[in-house]
């Protein structure tokens, strides 16, 4: 059974407008485990947000189901990177760039959590996970 909701009616809206033979419809996502050590780090300092830790699993719960039901054909991938931050001030750019998840009323805690992970390792480290889905007509 596809998950309903707004993600499968898109997904069936943007079927209905492809045309022609080579017409694919495709979605990149964060997939399972993306960002899993990020939110462990933040997980020590506050709690994280449900949604935003759900926000991985969406890909395979929600798209790729609806993927199935509606498309003749599906093709999946998927992309690991690492992402390396050099420095402490590196790190708290991303942070600062992950709001509103990544708490600025909390950005002091963040910054001497991640200054001493960053001393001690050389620098810091987010494995990022994506699911990559096409389909077609």
């Amino acid at each position: 059974m596809c998950p309903s909701g707004p993600s499968t009616s898109l997904i069936e809206t943007a079927t209905r407008l492809l045309q022609g033979p080579e017409a694919r419809f495709v979605v990149v996502a964060p997939d399972v485990g993306n960002n899993a050590g990020w939110f462990e780090d933040l997980a020590a300092l506050y709690a994280v947000p449900a949604d935003v830790l759900a926000v991985p699993r969406f890909c395979r719960e929600v798209a790729l189901p609806a993927f199935l039901d509606t498309f003749r054909t599906v093709t999946c991938a998927t992309f690991s990177s690492t992402v390396l931050f050099p420095t402490v001030d590196a790190v708290m750019r991303y942070y600062d760039a992950c709001a509103p998840y990544c708490r600025p009323d909390r950005r002091a805690e963040a910054l001497a959590h991640f200054r001493t992970r960053v001393e001690r390792d050389g620098e810091y480290r987010i494995a990022k996970r994506s699911l990559g889905l096409v389909g077609r007509a």
